[in-house]
């Protein structure tokens, strides 16, 4: 094995760990993926795997550059989509070393399932004790964030890794009849610190993916989906019950959606029913005037947070924020139409392939949940209906690619 080519492996090994200690050393990782990903870059057209989506990608990385040159603040807008192509290098890269050397496919799945065990068992040490296993007490009252400070991304973090964890445990055991309930014990053990986590959108997109998991796996028969649907729901409520905390912010949650609102001022007379809470909807409320204003290309990346005080787009006084905090709407405002197309394309792909996994007659159970779960992957990351991060935040943008590599590697001896 060459030595890049090995330095490159432990790299993205270790990017689950990196995810922890926050954007610096996991984006560091993918910049350093990405430039041997240029220096290989005969080997990776030799190997044919720059497929339609990278194509398009690159593509996209053109347009938003270009979108960044034209804007009102075209300095700050690069510093978002002047390098975002280095994620569509690093995937190249990642497709290439595990075509080379398939071994490191098994290793990648069992290191991340045992960096997720130890976060996911020291966000219940902090929840139960209120102090993690390095000392960093619980940041607030109704929420935990384990390893990740003051930072409250632990949920999305477990959420958005534990489809990987799915494919680990398949890979580990696919030979054992134990394999559905090693499934359903992680599964119901990645519930409960999601929950006591106290992040609504990761809370939705655990049940997003319980949901597809369960009915669409060729794993469970009826009775055994049934079975460990009614345990989930059984296990939700006793965490109801016994946790206080939980229970107060559920009630957080409701009272964002429906609240007494003469506090916002004169846009607002008595009560009204918001989307998801009143900030969020006046975000979305900026954007969408952002949008009408440039419907085609929109405003350049990272320039909502400039443009959002405009007279003529701002709704209030808690209009203004970094972004619109929901993907879609955040690439109508800043992309327009072009860019929100290739999104929009994406998902609906995505669609395609959980749909064509649905009704294909192929009877290979490992391979086809395996594939399941990086659909779902792709499906939770892009879910269009809920409050989200910046999309081109560094710490998303590799959680959003990681998966990436996996999605266009043939692995045919599942």
């Amino acid at each position: 094995m060459l030595l890049l080519d090995k330095i490159n492996i432990y790299l993205f090994l270790s990017l689950p760990l990196l995810l922890v200690t926050g954007p610096l050393l996991s984006d560091l990782a993918i910049s350093i993926i990405a430039i041997t990903a240029l220096i290989n870059f005969k080997k990776i057209i030799k190997a044919k795997i720059i497929n339609n989506f990278f194509k398009i990608f690159f593509i996209f990385c053109i347009y938003i550059i270009t979108r960044s040159l034209f804007s009102d603040y075209p300095l700050l807008s690069l510093e978002s989509s002047l390098f975002y192509f280095r994620f569509g290098l690093f995937s190249l890269m990642i497709i290439f070393l595990l075509k080379e050397y398939p071994s490191f496919y098994d290793k990648f799945f069992k290191f991340l399932i045992v960096i997720f065990f130890i976060i996911a068992l020291d966000g219940y040490i902090q929840a139960i004790f209120g102090y993690n296993l390095i000392g960093y007490p619980r940041p607030q009252q109704l929420r935990i964030s384990g390893f990740f400070g003051d930072q409250m991304v632990l949920g999305s973090y477990l959420v958005r890794l534990l489809p990987f964890c799915i494919i680990a445990i398949i890979l580990k055991f696919k030979n054992n009849n134990n394999l559905k309930n090693y499934i359903s014990f992680f599964l119901l053990f990645s519930m409960g610190i999601i929950i006591l986590t106290g992040e609504r959108s990761a809370i939705f997109l655990f049940f997003l993916f319980f949901l597809f998991f369960i009915l669409l796996n060729k794993f469970f028969n009826i009775k055994s989906k049934i079975f460990i649907i009614l345990i989930c729901s059984i296990l939700c409520c006793i965490i109801f019950v016994l946790s206080e905390k939980v229970q107060k912010r559920f009630n957080q949650t409701i009272d964002g959606f429906y609240k007494n609102i003469n506090e916002y001022g004169e846009h607002y007379q008595g009560k009204k029913l918001f989307i998801f809470t009143h900030d969020t909807e006046s975000h979305y409320i900026a954007a969408w005037r952002m949008f009408k204003k440039n419907k085609l290309f929109g405003y350049g990346t990272k320039t909502f947070r400039k443009h959002c005080n405009d007279k003529d787009i701002k709704y209030d006084n808690y209009s203004c924020t970094t972004h619109p905090h929901n993907t879609y709407i955040q690439f109508l405002a800043e992309t327009g139409i072009i860019g929100f197309l290739f999104l929009l394309s994406f998902l609906i792909f995505i669609f395609y392939k959980i749909l064509n996994l649905l009704f294909s007659s192929n009877k290979k159970y490992i391979s086809r949940n395996i594939q399941l779960c990086i659909y779902l992957c792709f499906l939770i990351n892009l879910w269009p209906f809920l409050p989200t991060g910046n999309f081109f935040n560094n710490w998303l943008s590799i959680v959003y690619f990681l998966p990436v590599p996996f999605l266009f590697l043939k692995k045919n001896d599942l």
